[in-house]
């Protein structure tokens, strides 16, 4: 089913492929949450689709051209001209598709030895969505996590990594404290 909104304050915001801030639904209500301090001045910026995760800087920059109309030229790394610097994103980019491709193919693994986790493999996406500052929407990856976690009943992983407190507070900042 496919619904459409208007948000008209929300639909003012521009692109950034490392947003400072995110999105959540809640019903029909938006609630929009900063995922990092802001400094004074600095503009407000989400992401407009989350395909722009996985691709490298000129993947994104045709993505966002073709379904928005407009080249992407925000300071998080589509702006800079620093060869160095969009290998290494692109490269954390790359791996961090890869990952989530394998943990897609979880259930399956997971059906296969039922003592299988993949936290490895969570911590590390956790780790390239902050370097990369695609974070705004980590509270699925921690929702993820403690439910992967407690599937197989990894209770110490739950425990030593917070996952359960991690995957309630983000979810109760992007999607409201009913969620």
């Amino acid at each position: 089913k496919n619904a459409l909104g208007l948000y008209p304050i929300a639909g003012r915001m521009n692109h950034s492929c490392s947003p400072n801030m995110g999105y959540g639904f809640d019903g029909w209500t938006i609630r929009m949450y900063t995922t990092r301090d802001i400094q004074p001045g600095e503009e407000l910026t989400g992401c407009y689709s989350d395909v722009v995760y996985h691709g490298s800087r000129e993947f994104r920059q045709a993505f966002l051209q073709g379904k928005f109309h407009f080249r992407c030229q925000c300071r998080a790394i589509c702006y800079s001209s620093n060869l160095d610097i969009v290998k290494v994103s692109d490269e954390r980019r790359s791996r961090l598709k890869f990952l989530t491709m394998m943990l897609g193919n979880r259930s399956e693994r997971i059906r296969e030895d039922p003592t299988h986790f993949d936290l490895d493999i969570i911590l590390e996406c956790i780790e390239i969505l902050v370097t990369e500052g695609i974070d705004h929407n980590m509270g699925a990856m921690y929702q993820f996590a403690y439910e992967t976690a407690h599937k197989v009943n990894a209770i110490d992983a739950i425990q030593e990594y917070r996952l359960d407190f991690m995957c309630i507070s983000l979810l109760e900042v992007s999607k409201g404290s009913n969620h």
